[in-house]
């Protein structure tokens, strides 16, 4: 199979054809990569080894050498324990030389300290500080004991940019482990406290309007009552690593490039998930695409993008009236950008930060079931007749009466803008399918499964105005169906409301109770065959993953004694006579054709000319 040009490694991703039941067309393929996960007994750790490239450690420093990197600014740092120690109040130590940061960067480092719930202990490490006048941006990062155990990160220059707090209930005496990054003018920052492993999401402080230094020192001071001090160890600074898009997928042929969507890439975690479309999944053979990786090769920014890029849009088709894979940061965004070029993002309402947590695809949020929900302006794509709603969530109380999404109003006068254009709730533990007409006759459908508590679902609803067909497919399989002549309401300009719904007398109502991953609105009802492989697809078991190393087959190509360029040539297996790969000559008749297969191969050429045909056959080991 010939090999894109310029890149060095690749994967095959082999679409499993049982699980297709019919062909289908531009099908949004879910590619999950992870390292040590076994997510379909494929450790792609091979590419977060390649992609983590680091362009150099800035600063390092493990204290087993001392302070040797260190000065005193106030009080006398001990270094006798292996780390930074600090004893007494007010003490302070710096690096000795400015760290040459540049434009972006990330670090790890480690602090302890003593306090208790009756001491104001406080330490600050400011990982970035420097002293050059009316330029001055500092990271502070404090700690308090006083029994909330808070952790504030902020960043402060001339002016303050803003306040993020971290609430770590963590008992003092505790290392905590701290990863921070800047990108542009915004600092993310993850806290743990180990043998609890590291968070997947990222947090962020609020962008700061100034410049930050780009050469400073390391900071740490200590102002605390507890005499039993304050430590750091393991500070580790390097150069920007992110290097997601040194990606590539290509269709079966290896060379045609199709589009990507980032939905989530985590260096840290070694897990990513990422969308592509397939213009033709078969149902008779196996599907191949190829994923290529290469640290050396240029951003592939015109085919690979995250979400909210042109290029990731361009995953989705038309039918796609909004696609959202629930994975952006609260409190970072002003609101959670669709996939689609209908551009119908989401609004919060009482999600933070914390919200934002691992999940069966990925990332999703963890709904309180109090006040947490999504909300998507009314525009009139929205408003639907023919539909099909895709949800994957996991209930913590599926007991709980509780709406995934709906886009309505409860109205007690039937009022034509307020009855319900479509609902998807859980009733009685079970996915309860709903809309009015305009009149405010109801319709209602309910699963035959009983759904239980904690465990992730694949929940497709469907219906054709045409055919007068609903559905509820439930992990891929049809559960329920029926057929009515109720037309939903599509005078219906309430917004969608993901994870509650709205009440004409209560306010908001049934709020979601656990984790909602992905939530899309199709604008046509999908077959049986879709949802299935939708399903298979989107829970990672459809596609099976195998490195593909490569080997060269070369040679020349002569006629009467004479080297032919532009002279087609095949390289095919001798095992099998499988075709591998195909090319033309090039100057002086050469021919380079790749092949995953170690083994004895041959050629085939025609050479045509004067109207005669000549076939030529040789033996070809690459």
């Amino acid at each position: 199979m010939a090999w894109l040009d310029g890149w060095d490694n690749r994967l095959e991703l082999t679409i499993d054809h049982e699980r297709i039941g019919e062909d289908l067309s531009d099908f949004p393929i879910f590619i999950t990569l992870g390292s040590g996960i076994g997510r379909n007994n494929f450790d792609a750790g091979i590419v977060f080894d390649e992609l983590t490239t680091i362009s150099g450690i800035l600063f390092q420093d493990d204290f087993t050498a001392g302070g040797s990197q260190w000065y005193d600014v106030t009080g006398t740092a001990d270094f006798g324990s292996g780390y930074l120690r600090h004893g007494s109040d007010g003490e302070r130590a710096r690096t000795s030389n400015n760290i040459e940061y540049g434009r972006d960067w990330e670090m790890t480092f480690k602090f302890i300290q003593y306090g208790t719930s009756t001491t104001a202990d406080q330490l600050r490490v400011n990982p970035v500080y420097s002293v050059v006048g009316g330029t001055d941006i500092q990271i502070y990062m404090r700690t308090y004991s006083v029994s909330s155990h808070e952790l504030t990160f902020y960043v402060e220059g001339s002016s303050r940019g803003g306040v993020t707090t971290y609430n770590w209930y963590n008992q003092a005496g505790n290392w905590i482990s701290v990863r921070l990054k800047k990108i542009g003018n915004d600092i993310y920052f993850r806290v743990w406290v180990p043998p609890d492993p590291e968070p997947a999401v990222w947090n962020i402080t609020t962008t700061c309007t100034e410049a930050f230094a780009t050469s400073a020192q390391f900071d740490f001071q200590t102002t605390y009552t507890n005499a039993t001090g304050a430590g750091l160890d393991d500070v580790l600074i390097y150069g920007n690593v992110y290097e997601n898009k040194k990606i590539a997928v290509t269709d079966y042929t290896g060379i045609n490039q199709l589009p990507v969507e980032i939905e989530y890439w985590d260096l840290y975690t070694r897990r990513a998930s990422l969308w592509t479309k397939v213009s033709t999944v078969a149902s008779g053979t196996d599907t191949v695409v190829y994923l290529y990786y290469d640290s050396t090769h240029l951003d592939n920014d015109l085919w690979i993008g995250e979400t909210g890029t042109a290029v990731a849009e361009s995953v989705w088709t038309s039918e796609f009236v909004a696609v959202h894979h629930i994975n952006t940061l609260p409190e970072s965004f002003a609101y959670m950008m669709d996939s689609t070029q209908s551009y119908n993002a989401a609004h919060y309402g009482s999600l933070t930060n914390g919200n934002l947590i691992s999940s069966k695809t990925g990332l999703g949020y963890n709904f309180d079931g109090s006040d947490d929900r999504l909300e998507i302006a009314h525009v009139g794509s929205l408003a639907l007749a023919t539909f099909s709603f895709v949800t994957i969530f996991k209930s913590d109380n599926i007991a709980t009466s509780q709406s995934l999404l709906s886009k309505n109003r409860d109205n007690i006068d039937g009022t034509t803008s307020y009855n319900c254009n479509y609902e998807i709730r859980i009733t009685s533990s079970k996915i309860h399918f709903r809309w009015e007409t305009n009149s405010g006759t109801d319709f209602n459908l309910y699963s035959n499964q009983t759904l239980q508590s904690n465990i992730s679902y694949h929940v497709v609803c469907t219906f054709n105005n045409a055919t007068d067909y609903a559905a509820i497919y439930i992990n891929g399989y049809l559960d329920t169906s029926n057929t009515t002549t109720l037309t939903p309401n599509t005078s219906n300009t309430q917004p969608l409301r993901i994870g509650n719904m709205y009440s004409h007398t209560s306010g908001h109502i049934l709020f979601f109770n656990g984790v909602i991953d992905e939530v899309d609105i199709i604008n046509e009802d999908k077959p049986p065959e879709w949802v299935k492989a939708h399903y298979f697809s989107a829970f990672d078991n459809l596609i099976s993953y195998s490195p593909t190393p490569y080997f060269t087959a070369s040679g020349t190509v002569t006629v009467d004694g004479y080297f032919m360029d532009d002279v087609p040539v095949r390289l095919y297996r001798r095992s099998t006579g499988q075709l591998v790969g195909e090319t033309t000559t090039y100057s002086g008749g050469l021919f380079e054709i790749d092949t995953p297969y170690d083994e004895t191969h041959y050629i085939m050429s025609m050479y045509t000319t004067s109207g005669t045909n000549a076939i030529i056959y040789d033996w070809i080991t690459p």
